[in-house]
């Protein structure tokens, strides 16, 4: 994790407190690896928010912590790392409306191709349902989110939960509210079980009060698929 705050960010990470109320949650996710686009695989780039500096030097598999952001639109623009803005035009753009309350993930991720995009991810930030008031609500302690930003087409969760296995499109998820224990994940493309990869854990021990996310993110082509688990502490 790697955390590069310029401006307005650091003052609204310090502000969080008083204006958490008015303000949006954002995590900026770097998941495009840049040997399979014959690049570094690293893929060092620059973001640029309404026009300055957000972060430098973003590097694959690197993520921000979550921070506060005044509700408002947000052009976003990621360069090459070292690119003169004046001169170079941007790798991907993205116009985002923050509202007041909204927790939003934005990925740089593959789409099938293998091409690039940048999304952004609505999360469900509600409250746990801990003390239901009807008898068929199980209350639940942890929230999970699997999503598919890799290299190709449809794919399936299998045994995130038992009996559980959703079939996701590249950009699409799937959220669900479980009980703490010990979890395994693996991904199979579409009508298939074989695991394409169990990284970076098989097993995880899932703690209660959180909200983790399961991205898969990276190509098949050059090896650099995998599962990235980012977890959330819930409100």
């Amino acid at each position: 994790m790697r955390k590069f705050f310029f401006g307005l960010i650091m003052v609204a990470a310090v502000a969080a407190p008083q204006l958490a109320a008015a303000d949006a949650t954002v995590r900026v996710i770097h998941a495009i690896s840049g040997s399979a686009l014959n690049l570094d695989p690293d893929l060092p780039v620059d973001v640029w928010v309404n026009g300055a500096p957000f972060l430098t030097d973003f590097r694959f598999l690197e993520f921000t912590d979550a921070v506060m952001l005044p509700a408002g639109t947000y052009d976003i623009e990621i360069y090459l790392a070292g690119s003169d803005p004046m001169s170079t035009d941007p790798v991907l753009t993205m116009s985002a409306a923050l509202n007041k309350g909204d927790n939003v993930h934005l990925i740089a991720h593959f789409t099938p191709g293998p091409g690039i995009a940048l999304s952004a991810f609505a999360n469900n930030a509600k409250a746990l349902v801990e003390e239901p008031k009807s008898t068929r609500i199980t209350p639940r302690d942890l929230r999970v989110t699997v999503r598919h930003a890799a290299d190709f087409g449809r794919a399936v969760i299998n045994k995130l939960v038992p009996s559980l296995e959703p079939n996701l499109a590249n950009g699409e998820g799937f959220s669900i509210d479980v009980d703490s224990k010990r979890y395994r994940f693996w991904l199979s493309t579409a009508g298939g079980l074989r695991p394409l990869s169990y990284e970076p854990t098989a097993i995880v021990d899932l703690e209660a009060g959180y909200h983790y996310f399961v991205y898969a993110v990276g190509s098949r082509a050059d090896g650099s698929f995998q599962l990235l688990l980012i977890a959330d502490e819930l409100g």
